[in-house]
Order: structure tokens, then sequence, then C-alpha cells
């Protein structure tokens, strides 16, 4: 499945509070707008996948996808209704978002 994405870094508030990472994704001619969580919203959201002490990692996954999902603003509920493969490519943004590895800034004196 061909998709396309663009990289942004969400401007640091006034105070000096940290960028958020989002990312637009281009999926079947459709454009899905994703933020990167808060850890606070993490937290949540992992509290929420535990079952009995255990992590259910795919709960887990759909729950981050549906919240970091900003547009279009879609439920989980109304994500488990797109085709799977849309499903899929979303939430391999989604893990790639918050899972991958974090690169560093180049020194301009470098570039």
């Amino acid at each position: 499945m061909a998709s396309s994405r663009k990289l942004t870094a969400v401007e640091a508030d006034t105070d000096g509070s940290p960028t958020f990472e989002e990312r637009v994704v281009k999926v079947r001619g459709v454009e899905y707008r994703l933020r990167e969580l808060s850890s606070e919203e993490y937290d949540k959201l992992y509290k929420q996948s535990e079952i009995n002490d255990d992590l259910d990692a795919q709960l887990l996954l759909k729950l981050m996808l549906a919240k970091s999902l900003v547009e279009p603003a879609l439920t989980g509920d109304q994500i488990a209704k797109l085709p799977f493969r849309v499903v899929r490519e979303l939430s391999r943004e989604c893990n790639e978002l918050h899972f991958g590895d974090e690169k560093e800034d180049e020194d301009p004196k470098d570039a």
C-alpha cells in the first residue's frame, strides 16, 4: 500500500514547553494528521490497556491511535470500521511516532 508522510514539529509555546512531533500521512488519498502523545496521556492509556496486570499491546496501540489522530478526529469505533490495511498503516505510523528512535538535531556546523 502506498502512503506518504510529512514530519513536522509542533512549535514550542512561548513559555518554553517542549515540542510535540506531528505526522501527516496520506493513505488511499486521505490525509491523516497524528500528533505525539504526552507522557501523561501515554501513562493513562497504558493503565487502560492492562488486563489482570498484563499489558494488552494491541489495545494500547489502538487507544494510542485514537488519541493521536487529530485530523480527521475519529473514535475507536470509527477507526474499527476503516479497511484493515488503512488501520495497519496508521498504526505503523503511530508506533513509529512514539517508539521510533529519537533523531538528534544536527549541529548547523555539520550541515
